[in-house]
């Protein structure tokens, strides 16, 4: 039999229900204990699920919706929050990207920045020559045409196999060393002291044209520049010196020669001085036309007189080569190893390329080191040796001979090494 509590009574005895018959047992709770048969189901309290009232169900319902209610909420939001997570995390990853890309412009700005400071830096020294040369240009046009008198033509006479074009001069402040030009009137030293003067002279049957100045102390200073003319009235040379209270800095020169293919070419240089040996660079270009002087000494002007930018203006030949290196008594003489000489063809190509030591203008180098490319142009092909090379010329042996070698072994070669100029080779 099946019985289930229907009642607890205060005296601690409970009703049982036979629910088959309806029987109701009675059994008492003594010292805790409930003492029934094996076949008696206690349900504690007296309360059947078929017996519970209505109040209560809505109660356990209620309970039941409310934790539905507050799972689906806090699933709900877990939602919510799991869906934002994901795009947050991509932000998070795009404000770190954003941030490397920030941090690399920062760098960039900083290089850019170090690069303009540099490029301000050139501008500023830039703007400096140009208020030196405008100042310059400023007081020659009132410069004074002087006649020379014999004292100041040994001052100003030129020797172009050395780059100490001026003389010291050799006169007292009183002493009488020009005449103007048109009205005769005589210049002692002190009357020209820091002021431009053009003075149109004869150099060895040339036309020369100097224009410069000396200090109070008698000592050339800033840009003096000699112009030559021949009696076809060609211009045969610039020289263009920068001193400073008689030291000479700097200078450039313009000149032409004969190359080794029997052309004429122009010659251009750049030097800073130091001591007896110059060092710089000089540029070769093709002589394809002359510069002729449209004035004569009667007539000349301060405008008239050609610095090496203006005739670096006015030149059109191609580029005939290009020396790096130190000179000495108006030729290459380096004896370093570092100096390097570059020859072109008129499409600027590479005829020669000598990386050595020079001695009075040729090559010259017994210490085994130097090496030069020469084009072969009857076979189009480059032609390297590298050893002794005396008077221009390779010293070949059994184990150093020239021979040919392809563009690739050239490029080789100058790997690691940096040229001012092109080095554009001939393509077979």
């Amino acid at each position: 039999m099946n019985y289930v509590v229907k009642q607890r009574t205060q005296e601690k005895n409970y009703i049982m229900k036979d629910e088959k018959d309806n029987k109701v047992v009675n059994i008492r709770e003594e010292n805790g204990l409930i003492n029934y048969n094996n076949d008696v189901q206690v349900v504690n309290n007296g309360d059947s699920p078929s017996n519970k009232s209505p109040k209560r169900i809505i109660e356990i319902i209620g309970l039941v919706m409310t934790l539905v209610c507050a799972f689906g909420s806090f699933m709900y939001t877990w939602g919510t929050i799991n869906g934002r997570i994901g795009p947050l995390e991509d932000n998070v990853r795009g404000v770190k990207d954003s941030q490397e890309k920030t941090n690399k412009k920062i760098s960039n700005i900083s290089e850019a920045i170090a690069s303009l400071t540099s490029d301000i830096e050139w501008i500023k020294r830039s703007v400096d020559t140009l208020e030196s040369d405008a100042k310059a240009y400023k007081n020659s046009y009132n410069a004074a045409v002087c006649i020379p008198q014999t004292n100041l033509i040994k001052g100003i006479s030129v020797n172009p196999q050395t780059t100490e074009f001026l003389s010291a001069p050799m006169w007292g402040q009183g002493d009488v060393i020009a005449k103007n030009f048109h009205t005769g009137k005589k210049y002692k030293a002190k009357d020209l002291m820091d002021k431009k003067i053009l003075v149109p002279y004869k150099d060895d049957g040339q036309d020369a044209y100097f224009f410069g100045q000396f200090n109070k102390q008698n000592h050339w200073d800033g840009d003096c520049l000699i112009n030559l003319y021949d009696k076809k009235r060609r211009l045969t040379m610039i020289m263009e010196g920068r001193y400073s209270d008689g030291d000479l800095l700097s200078y450039r020169q313009v000149g032409y020669y004969k190359n080794h293919s029997k052309q004429w070419v122009w010659n251009v240089s750049k030097r800073e001085t130091k001591g007896s040996i110059n060092t710089g660079e000089t540029y070769t270009y093709y002589k394809n036309k002359n510069k002729k002087a449209a004035f004569t000494k009667k007539t000349v002007e301060a405008s008239d007189i050609m610095s090496v930018a203006d005739f670096k203006e006015w030149i059109t030949g191609a580029m005939e080569g290009y020396y790096y290196g130190n000179t000495q008594n108006g030729a290459y003489n380096d004896n370093t190893g570092k100096a390097y000489l570059i020859k072109y063809d008129k499409g600027k190509k590479v005829r020669t390329l000598y990386c050595g030591k020079f001695k009075n203008g040729a090559f010259h180098d017994e210490s085994g080191n130097a090496w030069y490319i020469s084009y072969d142009a009857e076979n189009s092909t480059y032609i390297y040796f590298k050893g002794k090379f005396v008077n221009n010329k390779p010293v070949e042996t059994s184990t150093h001979k020239r021979e040919n070698i392809s563009l690739n072994e050239i490029y080789q070669i100058m790997k690691g090494k940096h040229f001012n100029e092109s080095v554009d080779l001939h393509e077979k």
